[in-house]
């Protein structure tokens, strides 16, 4: 089983047919430059590694840098299958945004998506992974989306998209960026994300269903302990607390029954492999605020709290003992 960075077999079909659309033949295009075509691989998802390298490729055959902002409409949103109609149910967009930074992984790996709230406004953040190589023209694409998103919006006085940030420098000139985005867009800024508009997320969402939203909930964690069956246990727990922890506090049942397993025997596998529950919780929440830390502004205060630590203390103490550095030190020494 594919158990590192991947992408959903599905999703990357709906991916390659809409470039076929633009003239993008893509196992031609491998063939001519040395490539191995990613629809070869076997198996539902495709790793990463294989991806990214074929978009920059699609860039040099067509000739045409802004490739990917032809192909990203509402048609291909859809073809992202279980993941597109869990949003769709939700009552507002903010609820929408919730789900994709919890399960965005079952259709792709290429990012992962959090959010920040800041009064009248939220801050949506995309970290590239880092365990691969991926191409500018997937990021741009992971933060166009919400463009798209927005055409599915009741409308509204406001737009929902206020601004958009990347790391990377601007392949084409910035004004054709904005007209893309339809908002300003910033580059060699600190982070990846945007800026959306609080009071247009809490519109209410026509589809709204909640017990169509509880069915694809559970279609979509059923897939992704599907996908985590390969890593082993101490991995898997960790992985399941940290994608729930953006619905709160994540209790012992719950990771148990998403192992398909109880709780008794859930902490006697990890008692044979040497190690607790709790110090894997703890290892996860840490974790979790390592990217917190690089990939948001909030105050140490904040990730404390918002990872789970009572104490801000007990917080630094733990990161310190993990890391070597105090979570100030550590996010100034990889900004610098």
């Amino acid at each position: 089983m594919q158990t590192g960075p991947s992408v959903d077999r599905r999703f990357l079909l709906n991916a390659f047919s809409a470039l076929a659309g633009i003239g993008a033949d893509v196992p031609a295009i491998c063939a001519r430059a040395g490539l191995a075509c990613p629809l070869d691989a076997p198996g539902e998802r495709i790793p990463l590694a294989l991806i990214s390298p074929v978009y920059d490729r699609i860039a040099v055959e067509l000739g045409d840098p802004e490739y990917v902002y032809k192909v990203t409409n509402p048609a291909s949103i859809q073809g992202a299958g279980t993941l597109f109609q869990l949003v769709t149910c939700c009552a507002t967009p903010l609820e929408a945004i919730r789900l994709v930074c919890r399960y965005s992984s079952i259709a792709s790996d290429v990012v992962t998506y959090s959010f920040s709230e800041r009064g009248q406004h939220v801050d949506f953040l995309v970290q590239p992974n880092r365990e691969v190589y991926v191409s500018a023209h997937q990021l741009e694409a992971s933060l166009f989306v919400l463009t798209q998103f927005q055409r599915f919006l009741p409308p509204t006085r406001d737009a929902m998209l206020q601004a958009v940030w990347f790391t990377q420098a601007p392949r084409f000139p910035v004004t054709r960026y904005e007209r893309h985005f339809g908002c300003p867009v910033l580059f060699h800024q600190q982070r990846n994300g945007a800026r959306l508009l609080r009071r247009a997320l809490d519109t209410p969402l026509p589809g709204a269903d909640a017990r169509l939203q509880d069915y694809y909930r559970s279609v979509a964690e059923r897939y992704e302990s599907g996908l985590a069956a390969g890593d082993a246990l101490p991995a898997r727990v960790q992985r399941l607390f940290i994608q729930r922890m953006a619905f709160g506090e994540p209790d012992r049942e719950d990771i148990a029954r998403a192992l398909n397993t109880s709780v008794r025997t859930l902490q006697r596998q990890l008692r044979e492999l040497g190690m607790s529950y709790r110090e894997l919780v703890e290892q996860a929440r840490l974790a979790a605020a390592k990217q917190e830390l690089l990939a948001s502004e909030r105050p140490v205060h904040e990730v404390a709290f918002l990872v789970g630590y009572a104490d801000v203390r007990s917080f630094r103490r733990a990161f310190q003992r993990w890391t070597g550095l105090g979570p100030a030190e550590f996010r100034r020494s990889l900004r610098a």
